[in-house]
């Protein structure tokens, strides 16, 4: 089966076509570090540009352990952003979102802490969320109390971030920012046929990321089961202020509107912008697709307001 753009995407990525050719060719490698040097090459050559007034500031341990602070000049001393990055916990890094975080830095005036993790495959669902636990343990004992701190993520990085807004740092965060998030890990939504052949996250992707984020992970005593889409009170008592940000052209499209709704249906406000023309990882093409461009712009607006 073929890689297409699919319908209602902004023509923008048709100018792209010969890039996105070679990336799908390259999917049906049978080696997952080839298809994960595509996805970076890709990235690479849709990313923004990254900036020279945001500086880089190393607490990584390994390229897959610890965060990067991208702090721009005249930083605001009292608010902060965590991001966990989306790839399904198997493909990206921090280096490939270094131009973003920069950019969100600069546009925020506050420093933005982007956070590592050993991938999947190789490494099991509890190893990846303890390093990012004991990362985040390690960067809050060296932020003020009193500092407001937004939580962000895509993907299913957003996805996890909710989880650790919730299970392990619960009132921590002043807002949670998901953008085209994974909310649900078990029931299929009918964007999954509509865009399921899309370059950017096909739906055959999506179940595998899928199924690596199922495993059972226990963190700090807590066993039962995960779903946003069926909070119970008490973790509703604890969401930090929502906003989530979605793609029309995205398999994930309608499982942001479903939860959406079930918050709004249990009295929880949030605030959702739909980007109907744009597919999942737009936020990764902002630097060749305008109307990309433009929603990354709009989202950064939205990380405090």
């Amino acid at each position: 089966m073929g890689l297409t753009t699919t319908p209602g995407m902004t023509p923008h990525y048709r100018a792209l076509s010969r890039l996105l050719a070679l990336y799908a060719e390259s999917q049906g490698s049978t080696s997952l570090d080839a298809r994960r040097n595509s996805q970076s090459a890709l990235v690479r050559g849709l990313r923004l540009q990254e900036r020279g007034d945001v500086a880089v500031i190393e607490r990584r341990t390994s390229d897959r352990q610890g965060w990067c602070v991208f702090e721009p000049a005249g930083a605001r001393a009292a608010r902060e952003i965590f991001y966990v990055h989306g790839g399904g916990l198997v493909f990206y890094s921090v280096e490939d979102y270094r131009s973003l975080l920069q950019h969100f830095a600069a546009l925020s005036q506050c420093r933005v802490s982007g956070f590592s993790y050993p991938p999947a495959p190789e490494n099991a669902l509890p190893e990846i969320l303890a390093s990012l636990v004991d990362s985040f343990d390690r960067n809050l004992k060296q932020v003020p109390a009193d500092t407001e701190i937004v939580l962000a993520g895509d993907s299913i990085g957003a996805y996890w971030a909710l989880y650790l807004a919730l299970r392990c740092f619960p009132r921590r965060f002043h807002r949670l920012v998901m953008i085209y998030p994974v909310l649900d890990l078990h029931r299929e939504y009918a964007s999954f046929e509509a865009h399921g052949r899309s370059h950017f996250l096909s739906a055959q992707t999506m179940n595998w990321f899928r199924a690596l984020s199922r495993e059972t992970a226990p963190l700090r005593g807590i066993l039962r089961p995960f779903d946003p889409q069926r909070l119970d009170d008490d973790e509703l008592a604890v969401l930090p202020r929502i906003v989530v940000a979605s793609a029309g052209c995205d398999v994930l499209r309608d499982e942001a509107f479903s939860w959406i709704e079930f918050l709004s249906a249990r009295g929880v406000p949030s605030v959702h912008r739909h980007f109907a023309d744009l597919p999942h990882d737009f936020c990764l093409h902002a630097g060749r697709v305008p109307p990309a461009r433009l929603a990354v712009n709009e989202i950064c607006g939205l990380l405090f307001e």
